[in-house]
C-alpha cells in the first residue's frame, strides 16, 4: 500500500483531530504496472489468521513511539476518522487500490495516518485502533518496510510465504510480489517507503556495475542484528528530526546525504538478493593508487554535489573501505578532503579576481559547494589566516 500524501489532510467531520499546516507532503511517484501475483495461500481468500501467540520478540522500536500512544510525525497528520467507509476510500485515494475491512469490533476502529514525503522516501506512521486486514490489488515500483512499534504481531503473506512482523521483525513489501497484512488491534506501525528505480541506482553505485537480476528482500527482516538496529536506529533519529523540527533532513547541507544513508545502509544490512555481492565487494582490498585516483576524481567534480558514495562507486569499492583508507593515507575523510579542494579553489579564485568585476565572496563560495554562508568565513579564516573579503580586497594590489 503505498501511500501518496495529498495537499490537504482527511479528517473526520466528528474527530478533535486538526491538521498541522506548517510542511506540505510531496505527491510521490505515480503507480507504475507491478501487478499482483495470484496469492494461492489458501489463507489470503478469507480471513486471515491471528497470530498464533501475542507474545514478541523485544525489539529496537520502543524510542520512537511517542507519549501516550501517539504515532510518530505527528506533525502531519493526513487521516484520522471512525468511520471505517471513509477511512478505506480515502486510503485508497492516497495508495494503491488500498482494501481496507474491518474483521473485528466496528466501534474499536480508528484510523490515523500521518505522514512525510522526502523526495525519493516517504515515511508514514498508521494505527487503525480495530482488528483489520489490508490487501492492495497491486504493489508499484517501491520498497516498503512495516515496522510494528508495539503490541500484537501482525501477520503478513506473500503467495505461499507468512513471516509476522513485530518489533523485532520487519516485513518488506516490493514489487511484482503480492502482499497482505493482518493488523490486530494495538499494532500502529512505522512505514518506509524507498523508491524502487532510486533504490536500485544506488545498488548499482554500491556494487560498481549494473546488478544482475531483480532486487528481491526477504519478505522478514530481523531488526535485532547488529547492521539492522543500526539502520533502524538512523530511521528513528530522522523521524525524531521531522517531530522536534530540527531541520536536519531539509538542511541543503545534510539532507540529500541523510536520505541517501537511508538506502544504502539498509541495502547493507538487510538480506536480500544482492547482499552476498555487497559482502564481497566490501572485503576488496583499497589500495594507495586507489586513493590517489579518488583524490583527482574529487578535484575534477569539486564543484558538483558528489558524495563519498559517488567516489566509492566510481573507483569500483565500498565507501566503508575508502574512508578508512583516506583516513590511513591522507589524513583526513573524502568528503573532509573535499572541503579542502574547494577552500584551495575559492581562494584562487578570490586572489585572481579583477578590479571592478562585481565578483562577490558569495559568488565565489556558492559556485564551489559552500552553501552556508554564514560559516564560510569561519573556515576559510581557519585555513588561510584572514576573511575571504580580506582576500578579495587585496586582489587588485596582488594583481599589481
Amino acid at each position: 500500500m503505498m501511500t501518496r500524501p495529498t495537499r490537504t489532510a482527511l479528517l473526520d467531520p466528528g474527530s478533535d483531530a486538526t491538521p498541522h499546516q506548517s510542511t506540505t507532503p510531496r505527491r510521490l511517484t505515480e503507480a507504475g504496472d507491478g501487478r499482483f501475483i495470484n496469492v494461492e495461500d489458501t489463507t489470503a481468500r478469507g480471513t486471515w489468521p491471528m497470530p498464533s501467540s501475542n507474545r514478541t520478540r523485544p525489539g529496537p522500536t520502543d524510542q520512537i513511539d511517542g507519549p501516550g500512544g501517539a504515532l510518530p510525525l505527528r506533525r502531519h497528520q493526513l487521516l484520522r476518522t471512525r468511520d471505517a467507509e471513509l477511512a478505506r476510500d480515502a486510503l485508497s485515494a492516497m495508495c494503491d487500490h488500498y482494501n481496507l475491512r474491518v474483521v473485528g469490533a466496528h466501534e474499536r476502529f480508528e484510523a490515523r495516518h500521518n505522514a512525510v514525503s522526502l523526495g525519493e522516501v516517504t515515511l508514514s506512521a498508521l494505527d487503525y485502533g480495530a482488528d483489520v486486514q489490508i490487501t492492495p490489488d497491486y504493489i508499484a515500483d517501491y520498497y516498503q518496510l512495516h515496522i510494528p512499534l508495539r503490541g500484537t504481531a501482525a501477520t503478513v503473506g506473500c503467495g505461499r510465504d507468512v513471516v509476522t512482523a513485530s518489533p523485532a521483525t520487519a516485513a518488506v513489501a516490493q514489487p511484482h510480489q503480492a502482499f497482505g497484512m493482518r493488523c490486530p488491534p494495538g499494532t500502529p506501525q512505522l512505514l518506509v517507503y524507498l523508491d524502487g528505480e532510486e533504490l536500485r541506482r544506488t545498488l548499482w553505485q554500491m556494487l560498481g556495475r549494473e546488478p544482475s537480476g531483480r532486487l528481491v528482500f526477504d519478505l522478514g527482516q530481523d531488526l535485532t542484528t547488529p547492521a539492522m538496529r543500526g539502520w533502524f536506529a538512523f530511521v528513528q533519529m530522522v523521524c525524531r528530526d521531522i517531530d522536534h523540527g530540527y531541520g536536519l533532513i531539509n538542511h541543503p547541507l545534510t539532507g540529500r546525504h541523510m536520505r541517501q544513508l537511508l538506502a544504502t545502509s539498509l541495502l547493507a544490512a538487510a538480506r536480500h538478493s544482492h547482499s552476498a555481492s555487497l559482502c564481497e565487494r566490501s572485503t576488496r582490498s583499497v589500495t594507495k593508487r586507489h586513493v590517489q585516483e579518488a583524490m583527482d576524481y574529487i578535484a575534477r567534480n569539486a564543484c558538483t554535489d558528489i558524495t563519498t558514495l559517488d567516489v566509492a562507486a566510481y573507483l569500483g569499492l565500498s565507501a566503508e573501505h575508502l574512508q578508512d583508507s583516506f583516513r590511513e593515507h591522507v589524513g583526513v575523510p573524502p568528503m573532509t578532503y573535499l572541503r579542502q579542494v574547494r577552500l584551495e579553489r575559492v581562494h584562487e579564485a578570490l586572489v585572481a579576481a579583477a578590479p571592478g568585476a562585481g565578483v562577490t565572496v558569495a559568488d565565489i563560495a556558492t559556485r564551489w559547494g559552500f552553501t552556508h554562508l554564514g560559516r564560510f568565513p569561519g573556515l576559510y579564516k581557519r585555513r588561510y589566516g584572514r576573511l575571504p573579503s580580506d582576500t578579495l580586497r587585496a586582489a587588485p594590489a596582488a594583481a599589481r
